[in-house]
């Protein structure tokens, strides 16, 4: 009961001046009692009633006295600007300016001030702090109002102003003494008035409010001051305290300060807090937490500093770069610290770490090739920029062995060529690395290069061996451009120098002197050269087995046939290819009219394992033997015998001529007639059948039977005499253009043959020499044309030439579809000749290789390397495609083992891209090391390639980044994104560089 009775006591008295004001209202308003009930809402904060009162008494100016009014503005504006009215602050304004000197208006300053203040308008507080006047204030109003007029102040960055408000009142008893104290103190700290703020956040140390915070400034005040010991002693009290909520900055100052008196070991403690505790280190901080790690002799760990160091500032950069530098010597990785002096160097914030770094980095670089810089220019370039320095003596030592050993040729002829070329030592240089360069160039099948690298070789003979090298290569690059009188000069000049006798090329320049001779049809001169490179000893197995063919096949060139027989022999039994030996020494067995042998010889290898197009060769020639013995029946035989197992052999038709042409012999007319009838029905169009007709008038003639003979003519509608006399006489015209070279004439000649004749005698020879005339004008896609419309026929002449020449067309052309199509073609018509169908075999694999079609690729290389003969060259190319190809395929393990054989023992371009791939490889299983080191001896061995240099310099980079070894990925970055060598290789430089940030920041 007691309680609802104070409650509605409470109740009323909230009500009694509504309840009065509306009486009064209705009665009589008395603007004293309005005004009193105006000033009560204002203390009921019940601003909008408040304002409603006063507004009205305002519009009521007869009752007011100028007291009551000027409060009435007052307290309207305030009620205004407390409902946060658009107009509350102008209302406020304008009652300041129309009562400036009042008491009233100052009130109104620091009401407004305080009301902004308290709403965080620190700027707008400003003013109205600036307009008022607390003099006369009590000392605890003027604290405070002193106290937020500074607060404001030092919220807008203006400390000076600010100070002064806080120093007024920062030794007072007021409540606002200690908030001043600790903003005066902190605007000293930032002021770097060290002192005077230590002085004062020490009187803060034990408030229950600023305490807890005061001794973080502390600490970074005494780290500024260098006062260690007090900032150890502070800021091991903050970490001893509960959870300090900054401890990963104070456990870096407590370092900081212990690195600074060089005590590593509890810098490292406190390096160790700081990173625990979740610290994002700087780039100083990288290099100082390294160098720690290098005091104390952790070189592994310093490293791993040290390398996250790669966009500090110079002065940092150079310092960490060559302590980084020498971490890794000292840890036995040399290379990486080659890397690291090279950056160091470049840098020239210190002249002398600069010129030690770049004194280190020539050295390492001299014993192990940077992939950065040829150790040449590094020697050279240290010279040119440090030319007093005390390493000069060593340098040049450096740099003269160098010059004499450098397996980077081409800049190291650049360098020599710079240096000089006026003592004996630089020429000998000179003379040894442009023969390299030959040598190079040779076996990357730039042979134009060769030729002028070995001229400026032979320049400067000072060293007989090497000229003799110069000769000697210089001879087989002419051979590869096919010229050979210049090859064979070059041959003769090697044989006549000093040392060349000693050499192991010695036996091979006969060799290749004879390959000459062969190409230039004088077969004497290469039978001889053959001779005497039998004669030697140390020959490979295999060139003397081709030797020993070669000297045969000459000996058949100038009819010395016995002593072909004999050589043909000698080959077989030697290991050379039954096939050929054979048929060859039965040809040579002929000519000597050892027809009885050479039939023997035929039946051999009929009987044995050759290969089809061999027996059929055989047989033909067995018939045409019997045919020179008078034997007609048993050539009858053998003609059949080649039909029977050779039906598509392009030389059916010729053994059924040769076939009617015996039993024509034989006196057996009728059955002779019966075979050319045959061939002129199943072949009208071919040469064999104007043949056939010629042919069988003459058998017509010889049996007094001319009148059957113009009835067959007639019947079949086979054409009359004198137009294939026209056909003849055009067509030799044509050819006799032709074998005159004239190719152009030859060409119109033949279109005309073609025009006239599109049916004739001669047309699928014609349409072949056209073609060739036009291949040898250099007029492909021409010759092209008509060699397509010859390769849609494979009963045609000369269809095997036509596959040749197309698929060659468009291989040069990179059109690997069309190529390939015409080299299969080419590779699997059963009479292909047997060089042809080796060079569709060797170019079908490259072409499989290019379209990446693996497992044919394999296949081919498989079978390229199963040849009895294969030059070195091939053998290397075969065995990269092979190696490739099982790595797509997934047989890792076959893969491997020919990529790991090319990369020791192979030679230009496959070695490198064999090297190159086991890296890939090694990288791909997190085997970085082993990657590395493959890297790092291709780009020394082969510095010319600079595209693929910069390909596995990237390789490299991700092998370090696989390290966390970032220092080194973005060196190696930076190094490929210089050398813009591919606009591809760049942007993925570029691309890992930021993934190298990434990871860094992560950390």
């Amino acid at each position: 009961m007691t309680r609802n009775i104070r409650k509605t006591a409470l109740g009323l008295l909230v009500v009694l001046p509504a309840l009065l004001h509306g009486q009064l209202t209705e009665i009589q308003r008395s603007p004293e009692a309005e005004f009193q009930t105006g000033i009560f809402y204002i203390q009921q904060e019940m601003y909008g009633a408040a304002r409603d009162v006063f507004t009205r008494l305002l519009a009521d100016n007869a009752h007011l006295t100028a007291d009551q009014r000027l409060n009435a503005e007052y307290y309207r504006a305030v009620a205004a600007v407390q409902m946060l009215h658009p107009d509350g602050e102008y209302l406020l304004e304008k009652f300041i300016a129309e009562h400036e000197t009042s008491a009233k208006a100052n009130e109104a300053k620091l009401y407004m001030a305080d009301f902004l203040f308290k709403n965080r308008q620190f700027k707008r507080a400003i003013k109205y702090y600036r307009q008022a006047d607390w003099t006369l204030m009590n000392t605890t109003e003027k604290a405070k109002i002193q106290f937020q007029y500074g607060y404001c102040l030092f919220s807008q960055d203006e400390f000076e102003e600010a100070e002064k408000q806080f120093m007024a009142i920062k030794d007072g008893k007021t409540q606002y003494a200690a908030p001043a104290l600790y903003y005066y103190s902190y605007i000293c700290y930032l002021n770097e008035r060290y002192d005077i703020a230590l002085v004062n956040f020490e009187k803060l140390r034990s408030d229950k409010n600023f305490g807890g915070i005061v001794p973080y400034y502390l600490a970074h005040i005494y780290y500024k001051k260098g006062d260690y010991v007090k900032l150890i002693e502070v800021g091991k009290e903050i970490l001893e305290g509960d959870e300090p909520a900054r401890a990963s900055e104070i456990a870096k100052l407590i370092a900081d300060a212990y690195y600074r008196r060089q005590d590593y070991k509890n810098a490292l403690i406190y390096y160790t807090i700081f990173l625990e505790k979740g610290g994002k280190p700087s780039q100083t901080d990288y290099y100082e937490i390294g160098y720690t790690y290098y005091q104390l002799k952790k070189y592994q760990e310093a490293v791993q500093f040290f390398n996250k160091i790669t966009n500090a500032r110079e002065e940092i950069a150079q310092n960490a770069y060559y302590m980084l530098g020498d971490c890794y010597l000292k840890l036995n990785m040399t290379r990486e610290a080659a890397g690291a002096f090279k950056a160091a160097s470049m840098i020239g914030i210190n002249k002398e770490i600069q010129e030690d770094a770049f004194y280190n980095f020539v050295k390492i670089n001299y014993s192990e090739t940077s992939p950065f810089q040829n150790p040449i220019e590094s020697a050279e370039e240290f010279l040119k920029k440090f030319p007093n320095s005390r390493h000069t003596k060593e340098i040049n030592r450096l740099l003269a062995s160098l010059y004499a050993n450098s397996s980077d040729y081409a800049r190291a002829a650049a360098a020599i060529e710079r240096v000089g070329l006026d003592s004996p030592e630089m020429q000998e240089a000179y003379q040894r690395v442009q023969y390299f360069l030959g040598v190079r160039s040779y076996t990357s099948r730039q042979y134009a290069q060769a030729i002028g690298h070995f001229k400026n070789s032979l320049n400067h003979q000072i060293n007989p061996r090497i000229t003799a090298l110069a000769y000697y290569w210089m001879g087989e690059t002419y051979y590869q451009l096919l010229e050979y009188d210049a090859a064979l000069n070059a041959f003769s000049k090697f044989a006549a120098t000093p040392q060349a006798s000693l050499l192991q090329e010695f036996p091979n320049h006969y060799y290749n002197k004879a390959y000459c001779y062969l190409k230039k049809q004088q077969f004497s001169q290469a039978a001889t050269e053959f001779r005497k490179f039998l004669s030697e000893k140390n020959i490979t197995a295999a060139r003397r087995r081709d030797a020993l063919l070669r000297t045969a096949d000459a000996y058949m060139m100038i009819n010395q046939f016995d002593l072909a027989q004999d050589f043909y022999a000698r080959a077989e039994a030697a290991g050379a290819d039954a096939d050929y030996t054979r048929f060859q020494r039965s040809l040579a067995l002929g000519l000597l009219n050892k027809n009885e042998e050479k039939i023997s010889v035929l039946r051999k290898l009929i009987e044995s394992g050759a290969t089809d197009n061999t027996r059929a060769a055989a047989r033909m020639e067995l018939g045409n033997t019997w045919m020179m013995m008078d034997k007609y029946t048993e050539a009858v035989q053998a003609y059949d015998d080649f039909v029977r197992n050779h039906p598509s052999h392009p030389q059916v038709r010729r053994a059924q001529m040769s076939k009617a042409l015996a039993l024509k012999n034989a006196r057996k007319f009728d059955d002779a007639l019966a075979v050319l009838k045959n061939l002129v029905a199943r072949y009208p169009e071919s040469p064999e059948a104007a043949e056939a007709i010629a042919f069988a008038r003459i058998i017509y003639a010889e049996t007094n039977r001319m009148g059957e003979y113009v009835d067959w003519v007639d019947r079949n509608k086979l054409g009359n005499i004198s137009r294939g006399q026209l056909d003849s006489s055009l067509y030799n015209s044509a050819y006799e253009l032709y074998g005159l070279q004239k190719w152009n004439e030859a060409t119109r000649a033949f279109e005309e043959y073609l025009q006239r004749f599109p049916e004739g005698i001669f047309v699928q020879r014609a349409e072949n020499y056209m073609a060739d005339s036009y291949w040898r004008l250099s007029k492909r896609a021409e010759a092209v044309t008509i060699y397509e419309k010859i390769a849609q026929r494979p009963s045609h002449a000369f269809y095997e030439i036509a596959n040749l020449r197309i698929a060659t067309y468009y291989y040069e052309l990179k059109d690997w579809a069309k190529a390939k199509r015409h080299y299969t073609q080419l590779y699997e018509w059963p009479s292909v000749r047997e060089n042809n169908k080796i060079q569709a075999e060797n170019q079908l694999m490259r072409i499989t290789y290019q379209l990446g079609d693996w497992a044919q690729c394999r296949d081919l290389a498989e079978r390229v390397l199963q040849r009895r003969e294969i030059d070195q060259a091939l053998s290397q190319e075969a065995t990269y495609y092979r190696a490739i190809s099982l790595y797509n395929l997934q047989q890792t393990e076959l893969a491997l083992a020919d990529l790991e054989m090319l990369s020791k023992s192979g030679s230009g371009v496959y070695r490198a891209e064999s090297m190159y791939h086991l890296a890939l490889y090694h990288y791909q299983n997190q085997k970085f090391s082993e990657a590395k080191k493959l890297i790092y001896d291709l780009v020394e061995a082969f510095p010319e390639n600079i595209q693929l240099r910069d390909k596995a310099l990237i390789l490299l980079a991700r092998c370090f980044i696989g390290e966390k070894d970032y220092f080194q990925a973005d060196f190696s970055l930076d190094f490929v994104i210089k050398s813009n060598s591919s606009s591809q290789l760049v942007e993925e430089a570029l691309s890992l560089k930021n993934e190298i940030k990434s990871f860094i920041q992560k950390k």
